[in-house]
């Protein structure tokens, strides 16, 4: 899935309803002035902003918000133009603190909750020379979704997929330097509750606690994400990926609702390649190797997702061209035949596929792989784009 630059300040709309309600924005200019002092505090500090820390907001902060009363999103908004300015100027300390500010005056202001933890996850983290510096500054960016950002917005779709892109993206995947450290971390945190083979723990029990006051991870979700779509090793970021994607799904429409499917599928994808944990914790070391058996379970998830979203179509058949590739390789030959019926009934006689031998050999030229094969009177015979 494609992602969008690092997020920027929303457009002030204020600014947009003339000169008429001018004094409207004393209040709100005068909140500014108050926290440019504070965020000149901050950067001569150059502390851990308050967005890392949980809990109730500075007395300042309260007064500030008691006596703007109903122009405190007004006053958000102004601040808004100014952290645009601080992202600007790369000045990320200062516009994390000021980010969080928003949020306390705006509690659903979705934009300032990602702005902020993006800010903390991304770019403050890439600031740091040691990874175990980078580490903390990453899970400030997923508690701050997590714990604050969620709770506060529990039917907030976008929120979920966002603190599922960090597990996916800045945790899974292995742009960061630091990558590997981030994921023995993870493990770390989770294999005390777990069962040895990563499994969830038992509804009820002491571990099961544990998950939901440190990680806000509900142990019978977990389980039901094991039995719905298929059995995951906790341990792994893709499975924390997977899980708040999951959760968000009952609070997604529209394009929200395709993305969190679809971050679903990517990350079995991935889990497909590196799904099984061979590491040794004790010993300090994170490997993994391929777990071919998650493709049916990825298979019936994608035919769910087509049905839904048939543009998703050619997506599936590149993952079957890919799990037949893969089945084949692994001496797996009987399930390489039902990914290749799979392939073919997808195709429904209305696009090209290759042989079995062709696909098993290796992956597919894109040119001519899946292409609609034309029909009489000029159709392809394409699927419609049905809405959800």
């Amino acid at each position: 899935m494609n992602r969008p630059a690092t997020p920027t300040a929303t457009p002030c709309p204020a600014a947009r309803r003339g000169a008429g309600p001018l004094l409207v924005l004393v209040p709100a200019l005068a909140a500014a002035i108050l926290l440019e002092a504070l965020l000149r505090g901050a950067r001569q500090r150059e502390q851990a902003p308050a967005a890392t820390a949980g809990g109730e907001q500075p007395l300042w902060v309260q007064y500030v918000m008691v006596g703007l009363g109903g122009f405190r999103g007004l006053a958000s908004e102004v601040l808004w133009l100014r952290a645009g300015r601080l992202q600007e100027q790369g000045r990320y300390f200062e516009q994390v603190q000021l980010a969080d500010w928003i949020t306390a005056l705006d509690p659903r202001a979705t934009d300032a909750w990602i702005f902020n933890s993006w800010n903390l996850a991304y770019n403050i983290s890439a600031m740091m020379p040691r990874h175990e510096d980078r580490l903390t500054w990453v899970q400030a960016g997923i508690a701050l979704l997590r714990d604050r950002a969620i709770p506060a917005n529990p039917a907030d779709a976008r929120l979920y997929r966002e603190l599922g892109w960090l597990y996916q993206n800045k945790i899974g995947d292995a742009m960061d330097p630091a990558h590997l450290h981030y994921k023995l971390a993870l493990a770390r945190e989770m294999a005390p509750s777990l069962d040895a083979d990563g499994a969830p723990p038992a509804v009820g029990s002491q571990a099961a606690e544990h998950l939901q006051r440190e990680f806000r991870l509900d142990c019978g979700q977990m389980h039901a994400v094991d039995r719905s779509i298929t059995r995951l090793d906790w341990r792994l970021p893709e499975s924390h990926a997977i899980y708040w994607a999951a959760a968000g799904l009952p609070h997604a429409r529209g394009f929200e609702h395709q993305a969190l499917r679809r971050m679903v599928h990517q990350n079995l994808f991935a889990l497909i390649e590196h799904g099984r944990f061979t590491g040794d914790l004790a010993a300090g070391r994170y490997t993994t190797a391929p777990d071919p058996a998650l493709i049916p379970a990825t298979t019936a998830f994608l035919r769910e997702t087509v049905r839904r979203y048939p543009s998703e179509t050619r997506l599936m058949a590149m993952f079957l061209a890919l799990a037949i590739q893969r089945q084949s390789a692994g001496g797996d030959t009987g399930g390489a035949r039902e990914s290749y019926r799979e392939l073919t009934a997808l195709a429904a006689g209305r696009y090209t596929v290759p042989d079995f031998a062709t696909l098993a050999a290796g992956p597919p030229s894109e040119d001519t792989f899946f292409t609609p094969i034309p029909r009489h009177g000029g159709s392809t015979g394409e699927p419609s784009h049905e809405p959800d």
